[in-house]
């Protein structure tokens, strides 16, 4: 009996050391799980933050940031893809400005021209009066009533300084 005891007692004992070996292995395999996945999990989000982080400071207008991870993965094509986007967009918003402000100056050299042109004609029209045979009075109301409606105003009237007298008529 004393051997059936003694037998008993190791057997105990030979279960009470697997279990806590089991549960041993056990602690230790979920703390490699653990760390192994934090750190798969940090090396897939570190770069989306990264990503992230470059589209709103992008959105916000800065184009000439970069994302540029170092990545091999998928997440590091798709990085070094939107860096080239935005380097195509940069360029793109560049010729856009530039093409503006070229529109722009040829509006205003339009502008100046068709502006130029009315006045030659208007001076073209004032000669015609004149050489038509008119009055010097009927010529003066001609040239206000021209020089009126080349500045664009209601009224206007021409005046005569007479130093003699010290007056403007």
């Amino acid at each position: 009996m004393a051997e059936l005891a003694a037998a008993q007692e190791a057997v105990h004992h030979a279960h009470t050391s697997n279990k806590r070996i089991a549960f041993l292995v056990s602690a230790i395999v979920a703390c490699l799980a653990a760390v192994i996945a934090f750190t798969t999990t940090r090396s897939i989000t570190k770069p989306l933050v990264a990503l992230h982080k470059g589209t709103e400071i992008i959105g916000s207008g800065k184009l000439d940031y970069q994302v540029a991870t170092d990545a091999k993965d998928e997440i590091g094509q798709l990085s070094r893809a939107f860096d080239r986007m935005t380097r195509d967009l940069e360029k793109t918003t560049a010729s856009r400005n530039e093409l503006n402000k070229e529109i722009t100056e040829r509006k205003q050299a339009e502008e100046a021209l068709v502006s130029h042109a009315r006045q030659q004609a208007e001076v073209a029209e004032f000669g015609q009066f004149a050489l038509a045979g008119n009055s010097v009075d009927d010529l003066f109301d001609r040239a206000v009533f021209v020089i009126s409606r080349t500045l664009g105003t209601k009224y206007a009237k021409v005046l005569e300084h007479r130093p003699e007298q010290g007056v403007l008529f």
